[in-house]
């Protein structure tokens, strides 16, 4: 798996989510049990470069208050190639998450509230659907789609990591984030 380096634990938050997949009904299954479980098993990628980009990106424009940041400025600050960011920022653009102003006072400010910004949202545009599971063998579908055990039980952890996801937002990987920061000062 790529690390992305970053100046905030937005990495330790978000890139590294681990999705466990463990045959434990007892337990209910959330991200805080995987993370907790991650070391004894497999770990698979749920959040992609683009999708950490524009997490990262909206953190840092959340932080400015709404005010027009500079693409140069995120860049820089959260180390992320200018081209890449671009494109990134094009595409939250045209989703109407940001806004973009030309010219010497320009540059790009969220659209809408951090609280309204969900990351299952950022992972259905730049990734698609969630997905643990693809019943493609060498190209063809799997003839035992439809009685696949397996299947159905991860089909029902996919329903429950969206369902986490979709209470992941902007505003709290911010709040995070200052928990982060504020443990650091003591």
């Amino acid at each position: 798996m790529d690390k992305i380096i970053s100046k905030t634990p937005l990495t330790d938050i978000v890139t590294n989510t681990i999705l466990v997949i463990v045959n434990r009904p007892a337990k209910k299954f959330t991200l805080a049990l995987a993370a907790k479980l991650a070391p004894k098993a497999l770990t698979l990628k749920l959040i992609t470069k683009n999708t950490d980009y524009a997490i990262r990106a909206l953190l840092h424009l959340a932080r400015n208050g709404g005010e027009y940041v500079s693409s140069r400025e995120i860049s820089r600050e959260e180390t992320i190639p200018l081209p890449y960011l671009r494109r990134i920022l094009q595409r939250l653009r045209e989703e109407k998450l940001i806004t973009a102003r030309e010219g010497a006072n320009g540059g790009v400010k969220i659209l809408q509230e951090p609280t309204e910004i969900r990351i299952s949202r950022l992972i259905e545009i730049f990734q698609g659907d969630v997905a643990l599971l693809d019943c493609v063998f060498r190209k063809d579908i799997c003839s035992n789609i439809k009685t696949c055990p397996l299947r159905r039980r991860i089909k029902k952890i996919e329903k429950e990591v969206v369902k986490e996801l979709d209470c992941v937002t902007i505003e709290s990987l911010l709040d995070d984030l200052n928990l982060n920061l504020n443990k650091g000062d003591n």
